[in-house]
Parts: structure tokens; C-alpha cells; sequence
């Protein structure tokens, strides 16, 4: 499934992500992010922000001071 890019949002990766693999479109994602996507067919809020998720082993959030 190719997508060509329309604009140059993340946004519009994260709607080609979600289309092609659901959930786990979160283990292709790096970096801070937070979105939420309403699917309307299956009536599911999907809720999501970097800040909730598990960190790779070895791995910490960076902290204020």
C-alpha cells in the first residue's frame, strides 16, 4: 500500500499508518506524539499519547529541573 503525502503534516502519516496496521502502528512511531482518531465503523476512540506508552528497555523520559 503506497500513499503519496499531500501536505507535509505528520498528521497525514499517522492516518496512513492507522489505516494499513490498526494498533500497531504505534511500534513504527519515535519521538513525542499524541493523536486521537475516531473510527466511525467500528465506533472506537482511538486515544493515544507517547508520554503513556512503555519505553524500550534502557531507555528514560526526559526529565524538568
Amino acid at each position: 500500500m503506497d500513499h503519496r503525502l499531500s501536505t507535509h503534516s505528520d498528521s497525514q502519516i499517522v492516518l496512513h499508518l492507522d489505516e494499513k496496521f490498526s494498533i500497531e502502528c504505534l511500534q513504527y512511531l519515535r519521538g513525542e506524539f499524541a493523536f486521537i482518531l475516531w473510527h466511525e465503523a467500528r465506533q472506537v476512540l482511538f486515544n493515544v499519547s507517547s508520554m503513556n506508552l512503555p519505553l524500550p528497555r534502557g531507555k528514560r523520559r526526559a526529565t524538568k529541573n
